[in-house]
């Protein structure tokens, strides 16, 4: 890099819905009638939920850091849409 480097000059794009507030977590309820089995299933489905929404809450404080970072030395940040497309299987 060289040390009279312009970061103003650059232009960084993200995607937006990477660093947009997470939707509130919905974990998966009993039903009536629900056999001890399906409950186990249920609770590590709810379990593995939580886990992944930690994870993901302290990636993204990091994520949104860098962002702040980034603006702090005037890059010029430019969020991203991508197209919601339908997915082949």
């Amino acid at each position: 890099m060289q040390p009279d480097f312009d970061w103003k000059a650059l232009r960084v794009g993200y995607l937006k819905s990477e660093f947009d507030e997470p939707k509130p977590l919905k974990l998966h309820e009993a039903e009536a009638g629900e056999t001890p089995a399906a409950k186990d299933k249920r609770e590590q489905q709810n379990t593995e939920m939580k886990i992944a929404r930690t994870r993901h809450d302290y990636d993204r404080r990091f994520d949104l850091a860098a962002l702040d970072k980034l603006r702090a030395m005037g890059v010029n940040l430019i969020p991203v849409e991508l197209p919601k497309l339908p997915m082949a299987r």
